[in-house]
């Protein structure tokens, strides 16, 4: 027999629907989850590593003293903040509403917490990084690791162009990105129509940026392209941020999954209330990994 609670909403409804989210989420994960190192975090905070890279000495005397060199190396570290979202539920929809993978409830829970972990990695992109063995220092955003709005345009501001994408991948091949380092380019529906119209029909590049944009390929120059129109823009200058980075340059764990509190709202009539949360966090581990490449979007 199912357990009924003394607030009206059984408890294996409440648990039906946790695991409707969760199934939803590993069937359509975030656009960009998947763009990041997963790292797993047990705790408020967990400490990454970062080597630097390291050369060999030749050796010219089997009896000579071995010559130690000290690791480049440093700490980060990533930060889980919770996050939820809550809302009423109609009395006569409370059972098909929790119990029906389908419904517009559980559906809409599951785009929110796919917007969040979106909205996650995107901030981190950018934010200080909190840095030492003893979280004594803060790692600020690289001006130079953004490219220049105008880049392409003389002097004018410009949208996505090829300029742009040829700059992006130049600054992360002389990072010395690992080459089996996936790649990958976020961008909007805007920097999709800018870069087709910004490619001459004659160029070389043009049937495969015309692919691109129709959705018949996601990769070029290197990079797979994301879509999503959740990127910051600046609501006076209309630029938008968009971003180049490699997978390892940039952290993404869940401290934990989905979980779900349901029960009677006293101040709501006693009307039946839930609230779905969610712990995550991203980080960005290596600056040379990571630019931002800004848009221009006006009309």
């Amino acid at each position: 027999m199912p357990v009924t609670r003394t607030d009206g909403i059984e408890q294996w409804w409440i648990d039906t629907y946790e695991m409707n989210v969760l199934h939803g989420l590993q069937q359509k994960e975030s656009r960009l989850e998947g763009t990041c190192r997963n790292v797993v975090i047990d705790g408020e905070a967990r400490r990454m590593n970062f080597i630097g890279q390291r050369d060999m000495k030749e050796l010219t005397n089997t009896l000579g003293d071995t010559e130690w060199e000290d690791s480049k190396h440093e700490d980060r570290w990533l930060y889980s903040k919770p996050y939820y979202d809550a809302f009423m539920v109609d009395p006569k929809d409370v059972e098909k509403s929790f119990t029906d993978p389908a419904s517009d409830m559980t559906q809409e829970s599951i785009f929110a917490a796919r917007r969040q972990k979106d909205r996650t990695i995107i901030k981190a992109f950018k934010a200080p990084v909190i840095a030492g063995h003893d979280k004594d220092f803060v790692r600020t955003w690289d001006p130079g690791n953004t490219l220049s709005v105008q880049l392409g345009g003389n002097s004018a501001n410009t949208g996505l162009n090829l300029e742009k994408l040829k700059e992006a991948k130049y600054r992360l091949d002389c990072a010395e990105i690992d080459e089996t380092d996936r790649r990958f380019f976020a961008i909007s529906a805007r920097q999709l129509r800018d870069l087709l119209g910004a490619t001459e029909v004659t160029s070389k590049d043009y049937n495969a940026v015309q692919a691109l944009v129709e959705g018949r390929i996601d990769e070029f120059l290197g990079f797979k392209f994301i879509r999503l129109e959740l990127l910051p823009i600046d609501s006076t200058t209309k630029i938008r941020s968009c971003f180049a980075w490699s997978q390892n340059s940039m952290a993404f764990g869940q401290r934990k999954g989905i979980t779900v509190k349901a029960g009677e709202v006293i101040q709501k009539h006693f009307a039946k209330g839930v609230e779905v949360q969610i712990d995550l966090a991203a980080l960005r581990l290596y600056d040379k990994g990571v630019y931002e490449v800004p848009c221009d979007e006006t009309v």
